[in-house]
């Protein structure tokens, strides 16, 4: 049904912007004109002024009706890949009316096995053990309790001024097992070949870099505080259950967010727009900017993977390269662009110095 109410959002937008072209020709305004002025892109700012409500769509097919996801990253079929991954909701539809304009949670209680064999608990232990995992690199064991967010990246045999060092999976797992502490793990594709594939495969969707990380946490638990980051994030439940509360970004100036946020408090970041239970197959994802936490439930672990892309990858950036570059080219076929500036271009421009601040008498006076 929320598909539905914006595909007719949508036409019935368009048909008032044809009908105003039609009246006022070409100096007609579009919406889309409007929103650049006001920073928004792909209508962004209207959907965060619309209440960022997100697109909730149930997969009914059962495993012998879904494509296989490991072909298409094998392959390397980019659409194909990202269809697969958020099957049965339209790639089209997707690009058009939902990135980086508002989250979407697709569940797929009819094939809980659709995400199997990307990585397991199993896989997790195996790095552990073989004892080339070191922290702040390749893994940190983080805990979030009473509203406190906090990482222990030591052995158990250290001293706490210690260097971090490669990780004992003695001392994680005791963590793990007894004081309910997650495990972040970073860049798993390093060690997972499906893993590495699938974001290699993206790569040629998005045409930029993509990443992942791996998050390991305990029944029962909260590995980390709310925040928003600086991604477009593909959150895939692998193992157990996790409990997810979504909330829009704070403001118009936090939306897709260059840097991603520090920790929040929760009487900081207002009431969640979708709170739902993440079940393996699940796939959840959030534009940049959306402020979000998670918890495990009872009896369980929970083991998610989260899918990064589109990080530095805005028009600003594309202009903080290509702009240097312009002008260096013109510089060097520009003579007019070497003479220099008049002595009085910053009184000018109305930024220089005010006569308040002295700089001396006369002609000698400093004209900064």
């Amino acid at each position: 049904e929320n598909v539905e109410k914006i595909r007719d959002d949508v036409a019935a937008a368009d048909a008032h912007v044809d009908a105003a072209e039609a009246l006022l020709g070409a100096g007609a305004r579009s919406a889309a004109d409007e929103d650049a002025e006001d920073g928004g892109t792909h209508g962004a700012v209207d959907a965060l002024r619309a209440g960022f409500q997100p697109i909730v769509v149930e997969d009914p097919r059962p495993a012998k009706d879904c494509e296989d996801g490991f072909a298409h990253a094998e392959a390397g079929n980019a659409e194909e890949l990202m269809q697969w991954l958020i099957a049965p909701y339209s790639l089209d539809d997707f690009m058009r009316l939902t990135w980086e304009r508002r989250p979407l949670y697709v569940s797929r209680n009819a094939n809980k096995k659709y995400l199997d064999g990307w990585l397991s608990k199993e896989d997790v232990d195996g790095w552990l053990r073989a004892g080339k995992m070191r922290y702040g690199v390749n893994v940190d064991v983080t805990s979030y309790v009473n509203g406190v967010r906090e990482t222990h990246n030591i052995n158990d045999d250290s001293d706490d001024d210690e260097e971090p060092r490669f990780a004992d999976a003695a001392s994680v797992w005791k963590k793990f097992d007894e004081k309910g502490c997650s495990l972040r793990i970073l860049h798993p594709q390093r060690w997972k070949d499906a893993l590495w594939k699938m974001l290699s495969t993206m790569e040629r969707y998005w045409n930029c870099s993509t990443g992942c990380n791996v998050y390991l946490t305990p029944p029962n638990s909260q590995g980390f505080s709310p925040h928003f980051d600086d991604i477009d994030a593909f959150v895939l439940q692998l193992e157990g259950k996790k409990t997810w509360r979504v909330y829009p970004p704070r403001s118009e100036e936090e939306m897709l967010p260059r840097y991603s946020s520090p920790n929040f408090a929760q009487d900081e970041i207002g009431e969640p727009v979708l709170e739902v239970i993440l079940e393996p197959g699940d796939v959840l994802y959030m534009p940049r900017g959306t402020v979000h936490q998670a918890s495990c439930v009872d009896g369980e672990h929970s083991l998610h993977v989260t899918l990064s892309t589109n990080q530095f990858n805005t028009w600003a950036d594309v202009l903080e390269l290509a702009l240097p570059a312009a002008i260096r080219d013109a510089v060097a076929e520009l003579p007019a662009l070497r003479r220099c500036p008049p002595p009085d271009m910053l009184q000018r421009l109305g930024i220089g110095a005010s006569d308040d601040g002295g700089g001396g008498d006369g002609d000698g006076g400093d004209r900064r």
